[in-house]
């Protein structure tokens, strides 16, 4: 982690990245600084999208796919195989937006998520005691909050990066997450993204690891 964060250091001393900031002119990556270095802001209200509830409504990844149609109550207690009667059940919590739904489902984990769902209440996620299940939770709530420090909250390192991943795809950019990803393809998927974005210079696309990506991030950003 330390040799990360020196890296990255390099890098913004360097201007390889643009920063999100308000307002000022930006310096490019790769490029000289100018005399008197200025970083471009970015207004988090611009660079945010808001995010319904709905967003985040997902069959869950932890447990075996439906296979009936959750559309009452009395469907999904008909079924006999206890994580499809969960998830059916999950599935209509989430379309009903009713708690008590959730208070049906034999999982308490699953329990847990179901009603932090729904009350967008991150303090259920801390309750539940199965570490795969609270970093899903983690990931539903840092997209509810349009907040992306409950992706740092995630333990399990695949699931964290797929929640930076999507996060800064999907809500704000942030280059620097890139460079704090394990997951070489995400992080190689990330620095092209933001290279499309004009904040990391097409300079680097030689970081990238996948030979495809870095081929398409040179004919696009470079060559193109």
């Amino acid at each position: 982690m330390k040799y990360a964060l020196v890296f990255l250091l390099v890098l913004a001393s360097a201007g390889c990245i643009r920063q999100g900031g308000g307002g000022s002119p930006t310096t490019t990556l790769g490029e000289p600084a100018p005399t008197t270095p200025t970083v471009e802001m970015v207004s988090d209200t611009t660079a945010t999208t808001s995010t319904t509830l709905e967003e985040v409504e997902e069959p869950d990844p932890t447990t075996t796919t439906l296979r009936v149609d959750a559309s009452n109550l009395s469907a999904c207690m008909g079924v006999s195989d206890l994580p499809s009667r969960d998830e059916c059940l999950y599935q209509l919590a989430a379309r009903t937006k009713n708690t008590e739904v959730c208070g049906r489902i034999d999982d308490s984990n699953k329990g847990l998520k179901c009603r932090a769902m729904l009350e967008n209440d991150p303090g259920l996620c801390k309750r539940v005691d199965v570490l795969e299940d609270r970093d899903w939770c983690y990931r539903m709530m840092a997209f509810k909050w349009n907040d992306i420090g409950y992706c740092d909250m995630i333990r399990t390192q695949q699931i964290k990066d797929k929640c930076a991943f999507d996060y800064v795809k999907d809500k704000k950019p942030d280059p620097y997450r890139c460079f704090q990803m394990i997951d070489a393809r995400l992080r190689d998927e990330c620095i092209l993204l933001h290279v499309g974005l004009d904040r990391i210079n097409p300079r680097l696309c030689h970081l990238i690891t996948d030979p495809e990506l870095e081929l398409e991030c040179n004919q696009t950003y470079i060559h193109g």
